[in-house]
């Protein structure tokens, strides 16, 4: 199992990519601009453009699933991350959320991936933010605000996306939403919100958008979870 700062670390290092890689890692299991694959235990195909930089898991062969009705042999996803506009959903070019202010990235990380099919990601990864172990961040709880709760971390520096945090108990009392957001004074500086997708997808989302959009954010997670359902052809 890794810890929140490795896959923190792992995460920074796989966005990065997207900044200097003209493709996608993934050329085979490729179909007429889809590919093909398993996130859990549901069989998806993801058209090429909401699949910039997709990898499959490694040192696995393949899970047989079912595609109209024929037995197919797919390999399983590890990640792959998208540019949208919102609220349109409509796929755009890479890292334009930067640049429009309607924008957002999404990126998708298996679970399996990093050993944690069956943690509650969001208690696990507020509980290390609220410990102090990240840059000895110091959150206090301030209030509620969008419906969520909302901390303020008073050691967060300029243009560090930890000054603020808000979190989303869901019926069950996990924490199923939570979202950071820098201190910079723009109204397009950025949050991250992270949040599982349904369950039988063993999947984390994490979506970067405007600060301004934070109000919104339960419609940017059922626009993106839907999205992300429908690349489902189970049958």
């Amino acid at each position: 199992m890794l810890s929140f700062k490795i896959r923190k670390l792992y995460y920074l290092f796989y966005f990065s990519l997207i900044l200097f890689s003209p493709a996608s890692f993934s050329s085979d299991f490729r179909t007429n601009k889809y590919y093909d694959g398993m996130m859990g235990n549901v069989y998806v195909r993801i058209p090429e453009r909401y699949a910039l930089l997709l990898q499959y898991e490694k040192n696995q062969h393949g899970t047989i699933a079912k595609f109209r009705g024929n037995t197919v042999l797919a390999r399983k996803i590890a990640a792959f991350r998208f540019d949208v506009t919102y609220p349109k959903m409509e796929s755009t070019p890479r890292n334009a959320y930067g640049y429009h202010p309607d924008n957002v990235g999404v990126g998708v990380n298996s679970n399996s991936n990093d050993g944690n099919e069956n943690t509650h990601h969001g208690d696990v990864h507020v509980n290390y933010l609220l410990s102090g172990r990240e840059y000895g961040s110091n959150y206090s709880l301030v209030g509620n605000e969008f419906g969520m709760k909302k901390y303020i971390n008073s050691t967060s520096l300029p243009g560090r996306a930890d000054k603020y945090l808000f979190t989303h108990n869901g019926a069950d009392g996990h924490i199923d939403v939570y979202i950071t957001c820098s201190d910079t004074a723009s109204y397009t500086a950025s949050c991250e919100m992270s949040f599982d997708l349904p369950e039988a997808m063993r999947s984390e989302a994490r979506v970067l958008f405007r600060i301004g959009m934070v109000n919104d954010w339960m419609k940017i997670k059922a626009s993106v979870s839907d999205l992300i359902s429908g690349f489902s052809v189970n049958q």
